[in-house]
């Protein structure tokens, strides 16, 4: 069974390389929309909040709990407010300081996948349909679907109250949540750009293009005009968001089968709450705003990008300054 998988793989790869030989302008076009999509928007709206959570999570913010309830309602706002892949990096670092199991680590992530507000109400409300009360019927219904799902797997969940937590300086906090971020941020946009050439590849196939919209939530959700089916794909989240997720759960792994599984019931959730919301409460979403494509606003996220810029180029030199005395900082976060 291994060897017929690696061969798929093997003959997909051989077969993506031929169409990028045969096609070199779409690809670098492509890679240019990913490394585009990054900069405007994946860097400034989600490395700031990985770098703050990572303080969070360094802290003593979790360890003091004693309760089960509270754990998880932290780890389920903190996931809602960062978006994915936020939720699902709280459950992997819990899990590495050992008030997670496995198992409960695997669990968490199956509803702590959330996107944010900012990506739904700015993003999707006001940037594509030209109204925020879009977008926040498209947030409220998000959230009800998840919330579903916490409550389907709370008794699942296990969690150590009794850790005890080691003092840290605030100077090592910094650093640490500095380099984790700035890792998980090169993953993150890495996956992107690889996903971004995938796409491109498989919308040039007749019948593979409608399922392109699938593997990427941002350019599936550019490419949509259906309400439904944006809302499921923000509770689905994408292929790229799953191996985001898998790339950062280096200890704890996933458990595809009930994520996936989790993905669509989430998907199916938001898009038949948005339906109930719409048809009972007469909720218009006829707008003449609606817009062929997706546009971030750039003004605003220059600055965003600036700073995460100037962070990331200090954890670079700390890392060196730390080489130079002998230590390795990204050692002790691996």
């Amino acid at each position: 069974m291994d060897r017929v998988k690696s061969y798929i793989i093997l003959t997909l790869c051989f077969l993506i390389i031929i169409f990028m030989c045969v096609f070199p302008s779409d690809i670098i076009m492509s890679v240019k929309i990913g490394m585009n999509l990054c900069l405007e928007t994946i860097i400034p709206s989600l490395f700031p909040f990985m770098f703050f959570i990572n303080i969070i999570l360094n802290s003593d913010f979790f360890h003091k709990e004693k309760k089960k309830m509270s754990v998880v309602i932290k780890i389920y706002i903190l996931s809602l407010l960062g978006g994915y892949p936020i939720g699902s990096k709280v459950a992997e670092e819990l899990y590495i300081k050992n008030v997670l199991d496995k198992s409960s680590a695997n669990t968490i992530k199956c509803f702590a996948t959330n996107a944010g507000p900012g990506f739904i109400i700015l993003a999707i409300g006001v940037a594509k349909y030209k109204s925020i009360k879009i977008g926040l019927v498209l947030f409220l219904c998000h959230i009800l679907g998840s919330m579903f799902l916490v409550f389907l797997m709370y008794k699942k969940i296990n969690v150590k109250t009794n850790i005890k937590s080691k003092r840290i300086k605030i100077s090592n906090i910094v650093n640490l949540s500095i380099v984790s971020s700035s890792k998980s941020m090169a993953i993150i946009c890495a996956n992107v750009l690889i996903f971004s050439v995938i796409q491109k590849v498989l919308s040039n196939i007749k019948y593979f293009n409608k399922i392109s919209v699938f593997l990427e939530i941002t350019n599936g959700i550019n490419k949509s005009n259906n309400i439904y089916l944006i809302a499921f794909l923000l509770g689905f989240s994408s292929v790229s968001v799953w191996f985001q997720i898998s790339s950062i759960s280096t200890k704890s792994g996933i458990n595809i089968v009930s994520f996936i599984l989790s993905r669509i019931i989430h998907g199916a959730l938001s898009s038949g709450i948005l339906y109930a919301v719409i048809h009972i409460f007469n909720v218009s979403i006829t707008t003449n705003a609606l817009m062929s494509n997706m546009t971030i606003i750039k003004n605003h996220n220059r600055l965003g990008i600036a700073v995460s810029l100037f962070i990331m180029i200090i954890v670079l030199l700390s890392n060196i300054r730390q080489k130079n005395r002998g230590g390795n900082l990204l050692s002790d976060i691996v």
